[in-house]
């Protein structure tokens, strides 16, 4: 069996507020849990790609520079008010001595240093997207919260899916950008390339948002089965350039069935690795490649 890390206190079964960004990605459940992130490495690559993924499965694993931000990051905390508290540093750009060790000092007390030009533009784009999100009727969610409403929601539930055939249940973990009311699941991304309603399937392929979707549910669904079937998940995708334009993309039964196809795969595979303490690469076997039969076509006719 390969060893698991010790991060400090556990959090069990239930939804958890106020949890630090660090405290959620180095994994707080009491054995190492199943994400979103680590469920697509498992489908897309292989267990042992997942294994390296993993804060609490791969002893020399490393967490992201904590200097490093977009603009993203920057509209994230500023609409949400969740993630690291940000310091504004009024330099030109980070090429300086002073600058990259101010920036490194104010990692070091645990708060984002960013430029002043970042945060000027962080603070059009959040005021970009709080009118965007008003023309299209969202405002109540956003800005009238009721007594539940919570940003970075942590949701933490035992699946049973797999219990009979592995011999005990396996942990599940996610975060949730914005949850006004257990059945109205948001999340936010920013993104580099076009939010056209005419682009954006790509980037729900590319980014697999129905298996995050499905994920969020299924979790959902064990801490409070009296919702199920009664969630609406969407995401807020935003350009990361003016004018900041975006779209409200809603989680359709179809996408979601993909996602609990995709989950259910997922579930079984990290089960089943965690059970054995074996995480294998690829196959061993030779693959026979068919060309795809639309590249064929197009090659077949130039």
């Amino acid at each position: 069996m390969i060893p698991t890390m010790d991060h400090g206190a556990r959090l069990g079964p239930g939804l958890h507020y106020g949890v630090e960004s660090d405290e959620y990605f180095a994994d707080p459940c009491p054995e190492p849990s199943l994400t979103q992130s680590i469920a697509k490495i498992l489908l897309r690559q292989s267990p042992a790609h997942a294994r390296l993924a993993h804060p609490r499965l791969n002893p020399d694993y490393e967490s992201d520079d904590p200097t490093k931000y977009d603009i993203g990051h920057i509209a994230h905390r500023l609409l949400l008010g969740r993630g690291r508290e940000l310091e504004v540093l009024d330099y030109k750009d980070w090429r300086t001595k002073d600058a990259q060790h101010h920036r490194a000092d104010v990692a070091e007390a645990g708060q984002l240093g960013v430029l002043t030009k970042d945060f000027t533009r962080g603070l059009e784009m959040v005021e970009s997207i709080r009118a965007q999100l008003e023309e299209r009727g969202y405002g109540p969610d956003w800005y009238e919260p009721d007594v539940a409403i919570a940003a970075e929601v942590v949701a933490i539930a035992n699946s049973r899916i797999n219990e009979e055939n592995f011999g005990s249940a396996q942990w599940l973990r996610c975060m949730i950008d914005w949850m006004p009311h257990r059945t109205r699941l948001w999340d936010l991304k920013t993104t580099g390339r076009s939010a056209a309603p005419d682009e954006l399937w790509r980037q729900l392929v590319d980014a697999d948002w129905p298996i995050q979707a499905a994920m969020h549910e299924r979790i959902l669904d064990y801490l409070h089965p009296e919702d199920a079937g009664r969630r609406e998940h969407r995401f807020v995708v935003v350009e990361n350039e003016p004018p900041y334009a975006l779209s409200v993309v809603r989680m359709t039964e179809a996408n979601m069935t993909i996602g609990r196809a995709q989950l259910d795969r997922a579930e079984v595979i990290w089960a089943t690795c965690m059970a054995a303490g074996r995480w294998p690469a690829y196959p061993l076997t030779d693959q026979n490649l068919e060309y795809p039969q639309w590249k064929m076509k197009a090659e077949m006719l130039e």
